[in-house]
């Protein structure tokens, strides 16, 4: 019985075998001809107008996936050889519809200016008119790959080839196509040309290393992800690791948290499209967010330090209403400004931030992203400057009071005040390198090892925080004793941090010659 299932399997292999064609042309140069009418004389068949002869078109069971190397397998259908019968021009939208919208080029809809269109073409005798397309050329459709970008300066020739400006090489159907889209100031149809971005040899290589390339870094920010989230824990539910520049880091950490989460997201599972422009502007306002919010505990500690500034006589909670204003506000207005440009303002478009451009993301990185990042750094490296010629004049005017009887505790209390600074001063230094280097990499070569190593440093920053701020002796000491007093086993010995911040305070009082007059 099993003999006989195993013929019967063969002869309807060699049967089907029998049944179907090989296309008499390449894939893209033909089209589905399935519901034409079949002439009885010849066996031809007429689709739309024209006739395709027996050596013209063939059943086939696969279709091409649009880089036209996978193939998949289907119900059998005729298709037909047009490219063969009419000079071809490959639309990239079905005919009758366009795209219309700006951030996803692949979405196509139903227009009544969807049908007919009008391009310059090259004749013959080189003369160059703008004609009806469909008088002169037969329509094929869809995207032919899956990298293109658009090119503007283009010219049809009589034989259905691109010519671009200056460039010698003319492209065909099968490596570009027309996209019909409709501008929204003058309700007219834009045809611009889509070109593919050919990968083979050391272009299919950076093709290969950018996706690698995506795939540790989206790894390397989950990492973040988590040691930011045991950072914001350890905050969190140990009380006495809370204060007002504790508070501003929480505040940078989320924003970094949100940041990578969205990337991560978005370069692993999508988007719909109309979500692209939203993503943009929210994801870089929380870039933005972070490194206002460094600025933010950077002047918290340099105001620490004065005497007589005004922001010392406020409360904390007044002080931090305000740092919120900065910190999400600042970044607001620079969205704000960002937005206008990009919808309002007439610019080129090689001047414009570029958000709506379908990039879903600022595609204008070095001036919108990484200068506005540029600046918020060089204002921490002038603080960090400031603070350290501080702490330095302070450790003058104590040697100079060595003889009072509070010397020692003067010096004990700024070591105290000095170990937090400089543990926040490693932090903009750490973070600061990172992203000066990542600029300087990105000026030189997007696919240098500088580029990658500094975008694999930025990823893993979460890594670097919590190595910074929570593993040391103090703060791992401060979880196992709030470990012990969740279990039931409180300790008695935990207020020695307190109380050195107490008589760090009375002390910076007693002692004004700790500041700068």
């Amino acid at each position: 019985m099993g003999v006989i299932i195993v013929l019967i399997g063969m002869l309807l292999s060699v049967n089907l075998s029998i049944a179907l064609d090989e296309l008499p042309c390449h894939f893209l140069d033909s089209i589905n001809i399935t519901d034409g009418n079949r002439l009885a004389n010849d066996d031809s068949i007429e689709f739309n107008g024209l006739v395709y002869s027996r050596k013209q078109y063939a059943e086939i069971n696969y279709v091409l996936l649009r880089d036209g190397t996978d193939q998949i397998t289907v119900d059998p259908y005729i298709r037909g050889c047009i490219c063969n019968i009419k000079p071809c021009v490959r639309l990239c939208c079905p005919l009758g519809t366009l795209n219309t919208d700006d951030t996803d080029i692949t979405v196509c809809q139903d227009h009544d200016k969807g049908n007919k269109f009008e391009a310059e073409v090259i004749h013959k005798n080189n003369e160059t008119k703008v004609i009806p397309l469909e008088r002169f050329f037969a329509y094929i459709e869809g995207i032919p790959c899956n990298f293109v970008y658009f090119d503007d300066d283009y010219q049809i020739t009589h034989k259905g080839e691109i010519s671009r400006g200056n460039l010698s090489t003319k492209l065909t159907h099968q490596n570009s196509c027309l996209h019909a889209g409709l501008n929204a100031e003058t309700n007219e149809v834009d045809l611009r040309l889509l070109t593919c971005i050919e990968l083979e040899g050391d272009d299919y290589d950076l093709n290969q290393y950018h996706v690698i390339r995506h795939q540790i870094i989206n790894f390397c920010m989950l990492i973040s992800v988590v040691f930011i989230v045991a950072t914001l824990l350890a905050y969190i539910f140990i009380p006495k690791l809370r204060n007002l520049q504790t508070n501003c880091l929480i505040c940078y950490l989320i924003c970094l948290a949100i940041s990578y989460s969205l990337v991560i997201f978005v370069t692993s599972f999508g988007y719909p499209s109309f979500a692209c422009i939203p993503f943009g502007y929210f994801l870089a306002f929380s870039f933005f967010s972070a490194f206002f919010w460094l600025n933010v505990f950077n002047f918290d500690f340099w105001v620490d330090f004065q005497s007589k500034h005004r922001f010392k006589q406020m409360s904390e909670r007044k002080k931090f209403y305000l740092y919120l204003v900065y910190g999400f506000g600042g970044p607001c207005l620079l969205i704000l400004f960002i937005y206008i440009l990009d919808n309002t303002v007439q610019l080129p478009p090689n001047m414009r931030p570029g958000i709506r451009d379908g990039a879903c993301f600022i595609s204008n990185i070095l001036w919108y992203f990484y200068t506005p990042i540029g600046i918020t750094l060089t204002i921490n490296y002038v603080f960090f400057l400031l603070i350290t010629l501080k702490i330095r004049k302070i450790q003058q005017d104590i040697a100079a009071e060595r003889s009072q009887e509070d010397g020692s505790l003067m010096q004990k209390a700024l070591n105290e005040k000095k170990e937090t600074c400089i543990l926040y001063l490693r932090l903009i230094l750490v973070m600061g390198l990172i992203w000066i280097m990542e600029i300087v990499s990105y000026l030189m070569d997007n696919f240098s090892p500088l580029f990658l190593i500094t975008d694999i440093l930025n990823s893993l920053s979460g890594l670097f925080i919590f190595i910074l701020f929570i593993v040391n002796r103090r703060v791992l000491r401060l979880i196992k004793e709030r470990w012990q007093n969740l279990r039931g086993k409180a300790t008695t010995n935990d207020n020695d941090t307190s109380n050195l911040i107490s008589r760090s305070a009375a002390f910076m009082q007693m002692n004004p010659i700790l500041t700068i007059k």
